[in-house]
């Protein structure tokens, strides 16, 4: 089978970080994938690499911005010089682009995936007859989660039995047989020594996440207790400023975007992932998988997600947040438990039963295309 997924750019997102993840495994099952992106302009370098490595194609259609008419002109071109079985669209303007070319020419199958409850556009009533319009195009629509699913539907009913709900998955087992890094790196390359709580949270710093809760909370706990954040983006100099305000800025750490979140996380005492909202968030999958304790803000796409609220603090709470850590570092036997719970409760979400489910979809799709 020939699939292209189309996304802005293979930049740092969770959506694009997932087909970083997952289309290696199509290739290995004997898929040709391709990679069509709108743009370069936001494009990590080692996703790149390590997609073309797996074998994967990567199409760049401009340097520029993504809002740009003239991209619907190179997508045309795209589609009718291609042979793809499956396009598979993910985020705005993705999808407008390829529902406004399903009414220039025929299409192959065109299957959307929604990522979030909340978006921009759902805050504009005049958008609705618009948006009605764009999402009919597509053979399926992919809801992330069941949060997901239900959002859309009070959005645009006319298209919920379109609707196919598959959660997003995480690779286990990668996660879990990550080795944990030494007390001399973690003393080279942050200045910590073994006595030191690490708090870990994994993010892109920008809406809808919430990093200055998690700085707040070192105020309520004693100062061998860190956190580090891995991740950047254009709120990080918020964080950084709040840091030196609260004068805790010795005990965070601004990592940057990084490759080795499977050691990292296995490194924390406690990970941790403080949001206002998610879609089906794939950190906290990571952190219950890494086998270290692990803390949700009580938000949709979290809550959701975790075994029960013992995994989860009021969101925006420093105090609470606080609280519980100190629970969990203070009682060693109730952080094992909580472990233990996660990594049976994270089975179900393996990325090999979001691919059978994806692939599930797209060969009744095809049939039904050819029938």
């Amino acid at each position: 089978m020939k699939i292209a997924h189309v996304c802005l750019s293979l930049g740092k997102g969770g959506a694009e970080k997932l087909l970083v993840d997952t289309l290696p495994i199509y290739v290995r099952d004997g898929h040709e994938m391709t990679i069509i992106q709108l743009s370069s302009i936001l494009e990590e370098p080692s996703y790149i690499d390590t997609v073309t490595k797996a074998g994967i194609k990567v199409i760049t259609l401009s340097n520029g911005g993504f809002k740009n008419p003239f991209l619907l002109v190179k997508i045309l071109k795209l589609v009718k010089r291609s042979d793809f079985n499956i396009y598979h669209i993910h985020l705005f303007p993705c999808l407008y682009y390829f529902s406004i070319i399903s009414r220039l020419i025929k299409m192959p199958v065109m299957v959307l995936t929604e990522h979030s409850t909340l978006n921009g556009r759902r805050t504009k009533e005049m958008l609705q007859p618009v948006e009605k319009y764009i999402y009919s195009k597509f053979d399926a629509i992919v809801a992330i989660s069941e949060n997901v699913a239900h959002a859309l539907k009070i959005w645009i009913p006319d298209v919920g039995h379109k609707i196919q709900v598959i959660n997003n998955g995480v690779d286990i087992e990668k996660f879990q047989s990550a080795e944990a890094y030494d007390e001399t790196f973690m003393k080279t390359n942050f200045n910590v020594d073994q006595n030191t709580v690490k708090l870990m949270m994994a993010s892109r710093f920008s809406d809808p996440k919430d990093q200055p809760t998690i700085i707040r909370a070192l105020q309520h706990l004693p100062a061998h207790f860190h956190v580090f954040f891995a991740g950047d983006g254009d709120e990080m100099e918020k964080s950084i400023q709040i840091a030196a305000d609260l004068k805790v800025e010795n005990r965070v750490h601004f990592l940057g975007f990084r490759a080795d979140i499977p050691r990292l996380m296995k490194t924390a005492d406690v990970n941790i992932l403080s949001s206002f909202y998610e879609g089906f968030s794939g950190v906290t999958l990571e952190g219950l998988a890494s086998g270290q304790s692990f803390l949700g803000a009580d938000v949709s796409g979290i809550n959701d997600v975790v075994p029960n609220r013992d995994f989860l603090f009021e969101g925006g709470n420093e105090v609470e947040l606080a609280s519980k850590i100190k629970q969990i570092v203070d009682n060693s036997e109730y952080a094992a438990s909580l472990s233990s719970i996660a990594k049976s409760h994270v089975l179900q979400y393996d990325i090999r039963t979001m691919i059978a489910e994806h692939m599930d979809l797209y060969n009744s799709l095809l049939h039904k295309n050819q029938s």
